[in-house]
């Protein structure tokens, strides 16, 4: 999975602003996360910005700039030498070609360019411009949320599907319970998310279901600690290591979104697999140190003596 973060965009984005023809009068987004993306160049090249409904109406709209105007924007789209159209991120190109529908039959259709920040090698002639090559499988932290590919990903709950519980909350009884039910969603995806593992007891399945339930939260499956009790749960400080234990089992999962950073690193350390974080908005991996010990684990295994593998695995421990 490629994941690209916020700070991902804007640096990508930054680091590429001298690809952009120097005589762009107007920069115009394609709704919705295509105007995420023409936000950030038009304030970087200080320059107007719209959408595309205005721009098919000769209008610039979007955005009313009082103290930023420069002395030579322009005051009507027929003034613009080249007019850039800015979507995040091109797949099939239908985005971009319903754009061109929208726009064809304007005057000014000769001076647009068409760009993408995010491009494959097999969405490439859709666009005139793109930034980067980001190959599938993809997502991105703007709209992971309503991405089909969900259902291959595990979310926790506390953190990031809602807030975690307060101290007072979190008491192993009536207030935690109390939580459970009422606790406000931080999050709803718009798809179905394929597991949802999480820290919370076994005890509280019922309570949980409920909630994600009234929250119209999808899932597939949803697993739970098989503790007794908040005591046994904090005494065993598997909170990292359980949640990586089921993210490597299932083989279909490809990403893991977990809010605490020392568990996100732990899980992606011991699952080896990709996990985002929402509290510090960045993705780890595996290293590749451990990964190469674990590739030579796995060889080892294959082709060597019991006695022999055993001491090769201490050198390398």
């Amino acid at each position: 999975m490629n994941f690209k973060t916020f700070k991902d965009l804007n640096s990508d984005i930054f680091a590429n602003l001298h690809k952009l023809p120097a005589d762009i009068d107007l920069v115009a987004g394609i709704p919705r996360s295509g105007l995420l993306a023409a936000n950030i160049i038009a304030l970087y090249k200080n320059l107007p910005l719209t959408d595309i409904d205005s721009l098919a109406e000769s209008k610039i709209s979007l955005i009313n700039y009082t103290n930023r105007k420069r002395n030579n924007w322009i005051d009507d789209i027929s003034q613009a030498r080249k007019i850039l159209i800015v979507d995040d991120s091109v797949c099939s190109g239908a985005s971009l070609n319903m754009a061109r529908v929208k726009l064809k039959n304007c005057n000014f259709f000769d001076k647009i360019i068409f760009m993408a920040i995010y491009a494959a090698k097999s969405s490439i002639k859709f666009v005139d411009l793109y930034f980067d090559l980001v190959e599938f499988p993809r997502m991105f932290e703007w709209n992971y949320l309503h991405h089909g590919g969900l259902i291959n990903a595990c979310f926790d709950i506390d953190g990031v599907l809602c807030p975690d519980p307060t101290e007072e909350q979190n008491d192993d009884g009536a207030k935690y319970i109390d939580f459970i039910r009422n606790v406000p969603a931080r999050v709803v995806p718009s798809y179905k998310i394929g597991y949802i593992i999480t820290s919370r007891l076994e005890k509280y399945r019922k309570e949980t279901e409920r909630w994600l339930k009234g929250k119209n939260i999808m899932y597939g499956e949803l697993i739970m600690m098989n503790l007794a009790t908040k005591e046994d749960r904090i005494k065993s400080g598997s909170h990292g290591k359980f949640k990586a234990e089921h993210y490597r089992k299932i083989k279909a999962a490809n990403i893991f979104i977990e809010s605490n950073t020392g568990q996100a690193q732990e899980i992606a350390k011991l699952s080896g697999k990709m996990v985002f974080c929402t509290d510090s908005h960045e993705v780890y991996t595996e290293s590749l140190l451990i990964k190469a010990k674990r590739e030579v684990r796995k060889l080892l295994s294959k082709i060597l003596p019991r006695k022999i593998k055993d001491f090769i695995k201490k050198l390398i421990a």
